[in-house]
């Protein structure tokens, strides 16, 4: 869904560049073939599977590939983190001082870098267009 979303507005513009008398017959084609639809959504997928396109994977595939990594590595290191931070507490006597910088950096640094990378790929487009093309 979220290729969808990011792949057909970009294609869309690029098909902008088509000649317009083109676009109306490719479009009157493939609504007979649909035939009626009450579904708006199946509708345009159903358009979307219908028109001819280039089957290179686009930016939205990219993207949605990126963010399902990111969310494995941001699992792997929350696992490894969480498992290190509770060997510390149980290993912790209570003999010597805890370096509060070294805490805060565990539990509040850590999982604000590992939130960042999502939140990026989080909303498809806008101004950070760029960043989620280079992440992906």
């Amino acid at each position: 869904m979220l290729e969808d979303a990011v792949d057909v507005p970009a294609w869309l513009e690029a098909d902008r560049d088509t000649p317009y008398d083109e676009r109306v017959r490719r479009d009157r084609e493939i609504a007979r073939a649909l035939g009626k639809l009450d579904d708006a959504t199946a509708a345009v997928r159903g358009w979307w599977q219908a028109v001819p396109r280039a089957d290179a994977p686009g930016t939205g595939r990219r993207i949605e590939h990126a963010r399902r990594l990111i969310g494995l590595g941001t699992a792997v290191v929350g696992a490894l983190a969480g498992a290190s931070v509770a060997a510390a507490a149980f290993r912790y006597d209570g003999t010597e001082p805890v370096n509060v910088v070294r805490v805060l950096a565990l539990l509040v640094v850590v999982p604000f870098a590992l939130l960042l990378p999502s939140l990026v790929l989080a909303v498809p487009g806008g101004p950070l267009k760029g960043l989620q093309q280079a992440l992906a």
